[in-house]
């Protein structure tokens, strides 16, 4: 059955009939969820088996309407829902205030962008362990293609998002986490690296017409701010670099969250900061105002 609402608010008011179980909708999202937000606190809720099953329901129909456009937010709905299921309740924490307040700021965002003045303070709205006080939102992790020991994997908290680029040595290393990654290639040619099984896989050029590659739109701002001036390589061609055009569209497509670039930068030997036909002196001006986190590198 179809929930009844409108992406835009001026539909809505017009015709609330067209919206399917897995469309992409932060108000049916938001409708679920609260549904199952509240069969769970309700008085005497535990000894109603009912109130848990209803639940469970509830916010397995939300991650659909929002695995596509937020899937941070849906992995931590889907995190609140393994709790329910496993009775592990005292595991939530403040998940169920977070996922409330960035389903309703996102909201106000999308339908009611005048009411963004009169959003509640960030300091109301209770934080993650280990994020920022500065946002509620989790931590993105972008790793760049140099090779570490295992022994030196971070450990990221539910509800973050890890990025690996083309080839990504790390990538097995967080296969059996319960976070959403993603793998950015830089085309769909083999040359760049084989599909990460476990990963959303997306292209920066989708050559494959697949609809999985960043915006044109996106693509040719970044080439019009690039500095191309730089000396190259005898049959190399200029370019960007691949973690160098997902960082940008990362940093313009979450705006709230927190961007860690682990491996980036001078300190590692085999970074593309030192790729001769990349303009790396640029793009390391450029993400110097990321925070940067640097793991003991493989055998070189």
């Amino acid at each position: 059955m179809p929930c009844k609402c409108k992406k835009k608010v001026e539909e809505t008011m017009k015709n609330e009939n067209n919206i399917g179980p897995e469309d992409s909708c932060i108000i049916c999202a938001q409708k679920h969820f609260l549904a199952a937000e509240g069969a769970i606190h309700e008085f005497g809720y535990e000894q109603s088996e009912k109130n848990h099953d209803f639940a469970i329901r509830e916010l397995s129909l939300a991650i659909p309407h929002v695995q596509q456009d937020f899937p941070i937010l849906a992995q931590q709905i889907r995190d609140i829902r393994h709790y329910v299921q496993y009775w592990q309740y005292d595991k939530i924490g403040t998940l169920w205030e977070t996922v409330a307040h960035t389903i309703n700021m996102e909201i106000r965002k999308t339908l009611f962008p005048a009411a963004k003045d009169n959003a509640p303070a960030k300091n109301s709205i209770p934080s993650i362990p280990s994020i920022p006080s500065k946002s509620i939102q989790s931590t993105i992790y972008v790793f760049s293609n140099v090779a570490y020991p295992e022994k030196n994997k971070i450990h990221p908290a539910s509800g973050d998002m890890l990025v690996f680029l083309n080839k990504s040595a790390s990538a097995n290393y967080y296969l059996h986490d319960r976070v959403v990654r993603f793998a950015y290639h830089r085309s769909p040619k083999k040359d760049y690296g084989e599909v990460i099984s476990g990963c959303i896989n997306q292209y920066v050029f989708d050559e494959g017409n697949r609809g999985v590659g960043l915006p044109k739109e996106f693509i040719d701002r970044l080439k019009k701010a690039y500095d191309w001036n730089y000396e190259i390589e005898e049959g190399k061609v200029k370019s960007m670099t691949t973690g160098y055009m997902v960082v940008k569209w990362l940093e313009e497509k979450y705006p709230k969250h927190r961007i860690v670039l682990v491996n980036f930068g001078y300190e590692v030997n085999k970074s593309t900061y030192r790729c001769p036909w990349h303009n790396w002196k640029f793009e390391a001006e450029q993400l110097k105002s990321f925070e940067h986190l640097y793991l003991e590198e493989g055998k070189k």
